[in-house]
């Protein structure tokens, strides 16, 4: 198993465990529900098992930004300029 230099295992190494690319081990660390719950449930167990902890700068970058993406078609439109303003009043006093 591959380990990194603190010793704890690598995501590759959990993946290649459970035979499941890295990205699926991704997935299931960052909650994601387009996993099979019987994967889901060996990489956490597996995860558990080698003792996995995501590195501390993993941790905090792993928070979302306080960003909200729009798309709108036309924002010149009183349509657009009113959602736009509807998203604004919600999300500032929500933060």
């Amino acid at each position: 198993m591959t380990m990194t230099t603190t010793g704890r295992p690598t995501l590759a190494a959990i993946a290649k465990e459970a035979n499941v690319a890295v990205s699926t081990v991704s997935k299931v660390l960052n909650g994601h529900t387009d996993v099979a719950s019987s994967t889901r449930k060996q990489v956490e167990r597996l995860l558990a098992d080698r003792g996995f902890r995501r590195p501390r700068s993993a941790r905090h970058s792993a928070r979302r930004p306080d960003l909200i993406d729009l798309v709108i078609n036309e924002l010149d439109s009183v349509w657009g300029l009113s959602i736009l303003t509807g998203v604004e009043e919600v999300a500032e006093p929500a933060g």
